[in-house]
């Protein structure tokens, strides 16, 4: 039982060798319980060395190479036997043959099970892992995993990376990407140093930020939005900067991208580090802006934060739930810049109630909602404040007062109603209403209350930026005020509109009738409004996101459709499934239309396909079977699915796409990445076999 189940947790936690691992055998010793300590180096997670005694500043486990190395990451996994007992502060130190020992980096206060500890790369042949602290707790190390490189004239003693000395945590995180993933694409690894240090290397300096090397040379990025960024080849320098700190990190991972990295998937198994025969950066010159200026996913995992929030930004995402943003900050301390889009309330969109609370209801009885002819203080959380009461705008206008003069930083404060809404049925409120009954996403008969929103809408905003000309009204349209108004919309409101229809073909495929009625919508709304957005369930998948969902082409088309036939500046897609667990695609695709719609998504989804999936030829047909079903069979595909779909998945399909897997399988490596990306749609269609299926 234990041999088994220790092979199935290797194949899955296969992740991507191109990482450069250094290679065992080691001999490995240590200041407590000699006995076991061959366990820590044998990859075994069912078995791990424990110190005999609880954590003691001083006791150390150490790794002798064997020969002078190129080392610049330690990693330190607690494993299964033991999951509590992880170090909880350490230092690593390193020696070469000819060396003392030189501690090279050290974190404190750790509660995590996996330890990940980089730095800039030495020559070492001896890697020690010291307690720089004490605890009441054992420490147990299941495997020590060191990366670098086994030929030690790789260091790089030329070229760097640079920041300020005060540079901001954003930018440091940015720039140890650099560091990181470019000494892996060429095989020779450069160091991160501050601006005083630069003049010592006389190669490449890739300069991070506003420092001594960018200082007089970034008025390109003047004038343009927050998130701009510039990447500029002078002389022996590469620019890379933007006009805030999270833009500093989206210009270093742009650089990247250039360079052929890719973040496909959150994690280790879902990058692409290309091989690089050297670097020329002669002629770079990018002023760029980001095609869509907010740019949201909510499917973010507490359980792998960290990572799921570094692939976010590795891919210029601009926005995650307020709860998300401050915990990574927390664990982190990396600061999440305001973007144009700011949540007061924490949780977007639905925020009536907590921006008019019941005890405000009770001092003004006119803001109750009129419900079945009663004056009510809020029933329950459907209900909505009446907007056509004297106090409603009042009270609005002074909470998006106070909230922008408490927050400078603020660009925006969101103002939207309660979901399943309940609204006032009052004669005042009523009257503002377009004389018909609407059927709302739901297909329930519910009355227009578009014109009382937006009328709402108008007066607060239009007092609000009497005082802050440059700060937004967020909010969205919704159930039964999707329809436009009869008015045009104050120019600093910006309107995400809800998105219902079907998901698998874009809004703009003339081809699919069902997206007819959101495309006329679609076009109404650009006709009355200056910033206009979107809030799709496109990715949503609902209640069982291991269904494969074939949206690689309709996603980034319809992306790069709202952007240059709308000029959207709001893209939301409210999600699950998380990206790359069964259907990865459209999520990165998404992610890079939003950034930059001028690329082609057609080309995009063949790289996508031709790197995530590699010699495994089979998955890409898999997708391309499930793609023609709803490209050219004409099969629709909603986002509300709780079951997979008898019409997607017919009998004919699922043995497609059966023979299709199998083949993927073959043609996997043994133990590649590869073999992991093809079990999660292994996964998936044994999925759609076993779990009752529902017409559409």
């Amino acid at each position: 039982m234990r041999t088994s189940l220790a092979l199935l947790l290797a194949l899955l936690l296969i992740s991507a060798a191109s990482a450069n691992e250094l290679p065992g055998p080691w001999q490995t010793t240590a200041s407590s319980n000699a006995a076991d300590v061959a366990f820590a180096t044998d990859g075994d997670p069912l078995t791990a060395w424990r110190s005999e005694a609880p954590q003691t500043e001083g006791d150390y486990l150490q790794v002798d190479l064997g020969a002078d190395r190129v080392v610049r990451e330690v990693r330190l996994e607690t494993g299964l036997r033991y999951p509590s007992d992880f170090p909880r502060s350490v230092g690593v130190s390193v020696r070469s043959d000819d060396g003392e020992f030189t501690q090279v980096a050290s974190t404190e206060n750790l509660h995590r099970q996996e330890l990940r500890l980089r730095f800039n790369p030495v020559i070492a042949r001896q890697v020690r892992v010291e307690l720089i602290g004490s605890s009441g707790y054992h420490w147990a190390v299941s495997n020590v995993r060191i990366f670098g490189a086994e030929n030690a004239e790789a260091l790089n003693t030329t070229d760097a990376v640079v920041i300020a000395a005060d540079a901001s945590p954003m930018v440091r995180m940015a720039a140890e990407d650099l560091r990181e993933y470019l000494s892996r694409a060429t095989g020779s690894y450069l160091s991160l140093v501050t601006d005083a240090e630069a003049a010592r290397y006389s190669g490449t300096k890739y300069a991070i930020g506003r420092n001594a090397l960018t200082e007089g040379k970034l008025g390109d990025l003047d004038g343009l939005v927050d998130e701009a960024i510039l990447l500029r080849a002078d002389g022996d320098t590469i620019i890379i900067a933007g006009n805030t700190p999270r833009a500093d990190g989206y210009a270093t991972w742009r650089l990247l991208h250039h360079l052929g990295v890719r973040w496909y998937t959150p994690g280790d198994p879902g990058e692409y580090v290309p091989s690089l025969d050297g670097v020329d950066l002669a002629g770079l010159n990018v002023v760029h802006e980001p095609s869509v200026q907010l740019r949201q996913l909510s499917s973010i995992r507490f359980d792998q934060l960290e990572q799921d929030m570094r692939w976010t930004l590795r891919n210029c995402l601009s926005h995650v739930t307020e709860a998300t943003v401050h915990y990574f900050e927390e664990r982190t301390g990396v600061s999440w810049t305001p973007a144009l889009v700011d949540w007061p309330y924490g949780s977007y969109p639905h925020s009536f109630q907590r921006m008019i609370p019941k005890s405000d209801l009770e001092k003004y009885p006119d803001l109750q909602p009129m419900i079945d002819g009663q004056r009510r203080i809020y029933a329950d959380s459907r209900d909505n404040f009446c907007t056509s009461s004297p106090h409603a705008v009042d009270l609005t206008v002074a909470k998006v007062l106070e909230w922008f003069r408490a927050n400078p930083q603020s660009r925006s404060y969101s103002i939207c109603p309660q979901d399943a809404a309940r609204w006032c049925e009052c004669e005042r409120c009523q009257a503002l209403d377009e004389p018909l009954v609407m059927e709302n996403f739901s297909r329930q008969d519910m009355r227009n209350v578009t014109d009382r929103f937006f009328t709402y809408i108008n007066a607060v905003a239009e007092r609000v930026t009497a005082e802050f000309p440059d700060r937004y009204i967020t909010t969205i349209s919704y159930a039964n005020w999707h329809q436009p108004p009869r008015f045009d919309i104050h120019p600093h409101v910006i309107v995400d509109v809800c998105q219902y229809g079907c998901s698998s073909h874009a809004v703009n495929d003339r081809s699919c009738e069902i997206n007819g009625e959101m495309y006329a919508r679609m076009l109404g709304w650009r006709e009355r409004v200056t910033m206009l957005g979107i809030y799709d369930y496109v990715l949503l998948n609902n209640a069982q996101p291991r269904t494969p969902h074939p949206y690689g082409r309709s996603v980034p088309e319809e992306i790069k459709w709202l952007v240059d036939d709308l000029g959207i500046v709001s893209w939301r897609s409210e999600s699950a499934g998380w990206p790359g667990e069964w259907s990865p695609a459209p999520y990165w695709l998404a992610l890079q239309m939003a950034w930059d719609a001028g690329q082609d998504p057609e080309a995009l989804l063949a790289e996508f396909m031709a790197n995530y999936y590699g010699p495994a030829e089979g998955a890409r047909e898999y997708w391309q079977i499930l793609e023609d079903r709803v490209h050219v069979d004409g099969v629709h595909y909603g986002s509300y699915n709780n079951r997979p779909s008898v019409e997607m998945f017919t009998p004919e399909t699922i043995a497609a796409l059966d023979a299709a897997l199998t083949r993927a399988e073959e043609q996997a490596p043994d133990g590649s990445v590869y073999v992991q990306r093809v079990a999660k749609l292994r996964e998936s269609l044994e999925f759609v076999k076993r779990y009752p299926m529902e017409q559409e």
